[in-house]
């Protein structure tokens, strides 16, 4: 059978691979410095306590372990998902809420699958999280991109948008952005409620970086002044491994129910060994202190990673210190091109990624993310000097 045979469908003949997973095969090469992707630092990950876990929960529950699971999610887990999440916003939430799912991409999956008809006007932060853009794309949306400000989005903005578009739902990031690090403030988040709620528009607020703040205080979500119309997405990818893929949606009963049947003719259901070897960590250890682990870790490293660009980076670009997450955003002076800069930057064996995959159209091609969490501190320093050794090739600025 040749090329031409096979008959693909629209959808995916205009969808594109994860630009960010394809530069870290292209970066994979011993001696590259790679601040491209969003990965934990593997040398966080609670590996014994996992691995008494898993025995724990083999000697608890057997061959159980290996068979089927419920499409809404392991039970135990899902509970205890809600008493650490849930539990006190001010609405008729329960464990039933609760989906699990194959990390919150999969997430995002599901809600395209349920909410999106081609055409169909969403709202999205500008520059925004790639993964969603990917995710939603796959259902041909009308993405309309939501500018951000020093604190966050720009409310104004949205409420001019809402004057000229219905979106199906508004997808928002507002805790440590992905990929700015910014962080939408309190009294923000409060008309950001009362503006969806007065539209009767749905919001997708995804929180994957939450509980990754280093010195400042934890904000309420923007779920919690509008839980009847707000979609939460949180995973423990960020705070405990990955490689388990276990994320979960937390919205009113009458979205899960149609978000359960997307996910049955997904994957019947996420992966149940690694639900229970969770929920069974959850049982024996304390969460609170591998999170402490990680937020002090990753503030040292945040610190040296702006140290180095205060050094090197002051004069060709800009940035807002983030208060958490992973990632600085720059925006380079001169209208710098990141791309003819990440160029440069590979070969001198560092790489980050361009800003353009952030916006869903008009892209600035002056910015760019570079990725804090997974770098040794030594591999920070020297990797922020070869961009800036990089980027003094191809500026104009004289500094």
């Amino acid at each position: 059978m040749n090329r031409e045979q096979f008959y693909f469908s629209d959808r995916i003949l205009k969808s594109s691979r994860s630009f960010i997973r394809e530069i870290l095969k292209a970066t994979s090469h011993p001696g590259m410095i790679s601040f491209a992707g969003g990965h934990p630092d593997p040398s966080l990950f609670p590996v014994e306590e996992l691995r008494l876990s898993t025995e724990s929960a083999f000697r608890k529950y057997g061959s159980d372990l290996l068979q089927y699971g419920i499409s809404e999610g392991f039970i135990p887990l899902r509970e205890k998902i809600f008493e650490r999440y849930y539990k006190n916003i001010n609405y008729s939430l329960s464990s039933e809420n609760i989906l699990i799912t194959t990390g919150s991409q999969q997430a995002l999956d599901l809600i395209g699958k349920v909410l999106i008809n081609p055409g169909d006007p969403i709202f999205i932060e500008r520059p925004g999280y790639l993964g969603a853009i990917q995710a939603f794309s796959m259902y041909e949306p009308s993405l309309v991109g939501i500018p951000l400000e020093e604190d966050g989005m720009d409310l104004e903005f949205l409420k001019r948008s809402f004057g000229a578009t219905v979106p199906k739902f508004l997808y928002s990031n507002p805790t440590f952005q992905n990929p700015t690090g910014k962080t939408l403030p309190l009294e923000k988040r409060k008309r950001l409620a009362e503006i969806l709620k007065s539209q009767n528009s749905i919001l997708v607020e995804d929180n994957p970086y939450g509980e990754i703040r280093f010195d400042s205080e934890n904000l309420p979500s923007v779920q919690s002044f509008y839980p009847e119309g707000t979609i939460s997405l949180g995973t423990f990818s960020k705070t405990l491994t990955p490689g388990f893929r276990v994320g979960w949606i937390c919205a009113p009963k009458e979205m899960i129910d149609k978000i359960l049947i997307a996910k049955q003719a997904s994957d019947l259901h996420s992966n149940l060994l690694s639900q229970i070897v969770l929920d069974e960590y959850l049982n024996l250890y304390d969460l609170d202190l591998q999170i402490e682990k990680t937020r002090s870790s990753y503030r040292i490293k945040k610190e040296r990673m702006e140290e180095s660009l205060l050094r090197s980076m002051s004069g060709f670009a800009e940035w807002v210190s983030p208060q958490g997450g992973m990632f600085f955003w720059l925006k380079l002076k001169d209208f710098i091109s990141s791309m003819e800069l990440f160029e440069s930057a590979i070969a001198n064996n560092v790489a980050f990624v361009p800003g353009f995959p952030f916006y869903t159209n008009d892209p600035e091609t002056d910015t760019m993310r570079i990725n804090f969490s997974h770098s040794s501190l030594e591999a920070i320093e020297t990797g922020i000097l070869r961009i800036s050794e990089s980027i003094r090739k191809i500026s104009k600025i004289q500094v």
